[in-house]
């Protein structure tokens, strides 16, 4: 498709984010919208950088909200279809040779025709997949819990930064969004794209992560991605996932649903101090244990450091913690008998990569005293520390506590991260912490080599921030007995 000028591109954008703030219009067509989007995500795959990427996301607010409001609306099972059956329908008038002109690209259907479905979902779907990248990039930057300042020179409050607060993340709420995604959650054709959103979401806000987990069905959280999952695999149940890539192309297709979900899992998991996360999987671990296993056992044969590794690893330790029983006492602790075992069969580690994970989630928010009852409740996210800049606490007791610990004191730790930071350099840590999700650490382990970083501290440093993210990491009561 051919580019579009950035004035041009701001008119089309302008037309998508009305039609998602006002979608049951006459004039909405998600022919027309699929056009758009097809726009935006051109000019994103021509960034040639991280910092070009968001830049881009970061510059459409307004679409940014009324995608969010599109996605987040609590609407009834009923409401939700006829918005479906309107936007699957095209009202345009053909007869103008413009508008012929722009539904007539190779993504429509040969026999689309006027007031024909479009294969119901999927045009739609396929929008949302690609307005969720520009949102998930926006907000990689994003600690928890923290917001983008407003910019006084810019009045239109659709044209402020976004997000600049919690309503202006999450305009209905933390429960009628999550209610709003589920019915998005449950559409076959392409629903798992909502759980990209939902990680994004939950990584900020910790009352949105929490409301996520609704026992006892746990329908938005356990058995939408489980039937997602299964749908992916069913093409290679009996046959297996064909391990030359390069013949058999489809095998991406796993891959989709899978990172997806996985990565859900992945910040449900990493922010899993409640322990609810543990208790979901325990109560579900009859209807999830088999899903995973299959999953599991498809994936084994597929080569290492493939696109699915990181799906393969989320499973593993999915399953590990499906292991957890349940004690009189409201504990969960780990059978004699039992062992995690995901972690066991996994790639060497990589030092650098390893340690640059930690980094990354203690930055995004959390408290890091090994002792907090409650480190991600709502209130989570405090001021990091002085020195350090990185790791954060709930208050100056939790600080005090951290500081002084008998197993992973922050006095030791502190003094390690603030001498690998001088070691690399103020201005290049500040361009690693600022690219660091869009590049998955590829900065910091470039840096690290060139500069000849002493491996013993990155090691020492990632293996401190390891045991402290552990000791959360199924639940401050999940131990084993």
């Amino acid at each position: 498709m051919t580019s579009l000028s950035t004035d041009t591109l701001a008119q089309a954008v302008d037309y998508l984010a009305a039609s998602l703030e006002n979608p049951l219009n006459s004039a909405t067509c998600s022919v027309r919208m699929r056009v758009v989007a097809d726009r935006l995500d051109d000019a994103y795959m021509a960034c040639t950088s991280p910092v070009a990427q968001l830049k881009l996301a970061k510059s459409y607010p307004k679409l940014s909200r009324a995608t969010v409001r599109f996605l987040t609306t609590k609407r009834s099972p009923s409401e939700h279809k006829e918005l479906i059956e309107h936007l699957s329908k095209c009202r345009c008038p053909l007869y103008h040779p413009g508008m012929a002109l722009l539904h007539n690209f190779e993504l429509c259907l040969r026999d689309k025709i006027r007031g024909k479905s479009i294969r119901d979902t999927h045009m739609i779907l396929q929008i949302i997949r690609i307005l969720l990248k520009l949102i998930t990039t926006n907000l990689t930057d994003l600690a928890r819990h923290k917001f983008r300042s407003k910019d006084p020179a810019k009045p239109a409050a659709s044209q402020q930064p976004w997000p600049h607060s919690a309503e202006d993340l999450l305009p209905f709420g933390v429960a009628d969004s999550v209610d709003g995604l589920t019915l998005w959650a449950l559409e076959p054709d392409g629903g798992h794209y909502i759980y990209q959103l939902a990680a994004a979401l939950g990584a900020l806000n910790g009352a949105f992560l929490e409301a996520m987990i609704r026992p006892p069905d746990y329908t938005f959280a356990i058995r939408e991605p489980l039937k997602h999952l299964e749908a992916e695999m069913a093409p290679y149940v009996k046959t297996g996932v064909p391990a030359d890539l390069r013949v058999h192309l489809k095998t991406i297709l796993l891959g989709d649903a899978l990172q997806d979900i996985t990565v859900f899992y992945g910040v449900l998991i990493s922010h899993n101090h409640s322990g609810r996360v543990t208790k979901m999987l325990v109560d579900t671990s009859a209807l999830s244990v088999p899903v995973f296993r299959r999953l599991s056992n498809l994936l084994a044969p597929l080569p290492r450091y493939s696109i699915w590794e990181a799906g393969r690893e989320a499973i593993a330790v999915l399953l590990d913690l499906t292991k957890m029983k349940l004690a009189r006492n409201g504990e969960y602790y780990l059978p004699k008998g039992q062992e995690m075992t995901a972690f066991n069969d996994m790639p060497p580690p990589n030092p650098f990569d390893d340690t640059f994970v930690h980094l990354w989630y203690v930055r995004k928010g959390g408290c890091c005293n090994p002792e907090c009852p409650s480190p991600t409740t709502s209130g989570a996210y405090a001021k990091s520390c002085g020195a350090c800049k990185m790791l954060r606490f709930c208050d100056q007791k939790c600080q005090k506590e951290a500081w002084k610990h008998k197993q992973y004191p922050h006095k030791t730790l502190c003094a390690k991260i603030t001498s690998l930071k001088q070691q690399l350099g103020v201005d290049n840590w500040s361009h690693i912490m600022r690219d660091a999700q869009t590049d998955n650490g590829g900065t910091f382990r470039k840096m690290c080599e060139a500069r000849s970083v002493d491996v013993k501290l990155v090691k020492e440093i990632g293996d401190t921030l390891q045991n402290i993210r552990s000791r959360t990491f199924i639940g401050p009561d999940c131990q084993s007995k």
